[in-house]
């Protein structure tokens, strides 16, 4: 598919991940979420050749993924709690979770033999630019 601006999903067979998963999956993977006619990246090379076994983990991925993602913003209703009762708030929960988010789409492109994208550092997903 290289050089191709057609969506792999199409030519993928019943498998195929969806358009919604596959802009997530590059999105994880620290990829802009869509590919410019005319180019390729590593990711977009190896859409085609996915397996339904594959397809399977990584929709698993994805879906733990998300959860991840959805957790972060969630942090701030916490994050003023000094002590409530014998609650103590952990003071680098932001940090650990924000690192497990990280790990885990790191995990995902090491998992599909691929290189992280050039925007994999980045938490925030309106920092993707296309």
């Amino acid at each position: 598919m290289s050089g191709s601006s057609t969506s792999p999903v199409a030519s993928a067979g019943t498998a195929a991940l969806t358009n919604a998963e596959i802009v997530d999956l590059r999105r994880f993977c620290g990829y802009p979420p869509f590919v410019r006619p005319g180019t390729s990246d590593a990711l977009w090379d190896l859409l085609p050749l996915l397996t339904p076994d594959l397809v399977a983990y990584v929709r698993g991925c994805l879906a733990d993924l998300r959860l991840l993602e959805a957790d972060l913003p969630a942090m701030r209703a916490k994050l003023g709690i000094a002590t409530a009762a014998v609650f103590e708030r952990n003071p680098a929960e932001q940090r650990e979770r924000n690192k497990l988010y990280l790990d885990q789409r790191r995990a995902l492109c090491l998992a599909l033999g691929i290189s992280t994208g050039p925007f994999m550092n980045a938490l925030v997903p309106a920092a993707f630019a296309v």
